[in-house]
């Protein structure tokens, strides 16, 4: 039994530190949003949304707090497919940021999604630049979400 001891030993070394990589969690930093002039907001249903599910934000206060609330969250990559899955069955709102007040089709240069159980979605690691792998908060953020409905006044 004792031969087999360092063995266990290290097994268990290797197999925490492997499980520590998988839930490898980082605090959100939020890149400056100076740069925009509008904050779309889109309620999304079935990958869809209408001009009646979309909000238009040009007060940079608003702007820059609705950012501002998410900095320091607790996030871990996610698959893209996991997150595909997920907005699939939950109420989905994307929150774009534009340089212009006139929505267009094509890249974002920067935003985040909540979904309506409050699970924050973020896709970008600074403006214009797409992360390779999506990140997820660790914990459900409903209160924020709430928050940030409230204030930016969306009622769909």
């Amino acid at each position: 039994m004792k031969k087999y001891t360092p063995f266990i030993m290290m097994s268990l070394l290797i197999a925490a530190l492997l499980e520590a990589c998988v839930h490898h969690v980082e605090e959100l930093k939020v890149d400056n949003v100076g740069f925009a002039e509008s904050l779309f907001v889109q309620k999304v249903e079935d990958f869809t949304s209408t001009e009646a599910l979309t909000k238009t934000i040009t007060e940079p206060a608003k702007i820059e707090k609705t950012f501002q609330r998410l900095e320091g969250i607790e996030m871990r990559e996610i698959s893209g497919e996991k997150v595909t899955e997920m907005m699939k069955s939950n109420d989905t709102y994307m929150f774009s940021l534009s340089k212009t007040d006139k929505m267009t089709t094509g890249k974002v240069p920067y935003g985040f999604t909540i979904l309506g159980d409050g699970t924050i979605i973020f896709t970008h690691s600074a403006v214009g630049k797409i992360r390779e792998k999506p990140l997820i908060s660790t914990k459900l953020h409903k209160d924020i979400f709430d928050s940030m409905k409230e204030e930016l006044d969306i009622i769909f």
